[in-house]
């Protein structure tokens, strides 16, 4: 490697976007670093007609946040004629403890690939990785069987199991508790 191009690595690094040197020319984003990530959200709606307070919003959302130095986790419930909200606070271990389900599972890259199974009555979920300064570093959407659906699985079970200790109301439902 030359030294122009180690200068450009440990500049892009410095900004919080690693992306290895040799990538260009494929549609891959940069993995998530650790540290580099800001907010977290996953959201989901069942595959059944139901009243929603704020139509266009979805059913559930959790949404983990790094504000400065604190984390933030919070929750909106969207059913029946009520939009209702929770927040707590999350330490510095559970943020950590995200970061390493979106390493471990590769969500920074991972994209909703439909297996070509059909399904009438499917959820509508989604998932976004922001960097500070509300970058995208991934974000995607499904409603039909997706392919490798477990990883970002983990990311809503992880944050499903943040509310559930964390927050008292709303109680979401279709976060697995």
């Amino acid at each position: 490697m030359n030294a122009t191009a180690m200068a450009i690595g440990i500049a892009v690094a410095a900004l919080g976007a690693w992306w290895p040197l040799g990538a260009a020319g494929d549609d891959s984003v940069p993995p998530a670093r650790a540290g580099a990530i800001a907010e977290l959200r996953y959201d989901t709606t069942p595959g059944k007609p139901m009243e929603l307070a704020r139509e266009g919003e979805p059913a559930e959302r959790i949404v983990a946040r790094r504000d400065g130095g604190r984390f933030v986790l919070e929750v909106a419930r969207n059913v029946g004629k009520q939009y209702e909200t929770g927040r707590a606070a999350l330490t510095e271990a559970e943020w950590r403890a995200l970061e390493k389900v979106v390493a471990d599972h590769a969500l920074a890259k991972w994209r909703a690939r439909p297996t070509g199974n059909q399904a009438f009555d499917y959820s509508s979920s989604g998932f976004s990785i922001r960097a500070a300064g509300g970058k995208t570093i991934n974000e995607q959407h499904w409603s039909q069987p997706a392919a490798d659906e477990q990883q970002p699985g983990a990311l809503a079970a992880a944050l499903g199991a943040l509310a559930k200790a964390k927050v008292a109301a709303p109680r979401l439902f279709y976060f697995g508790y």
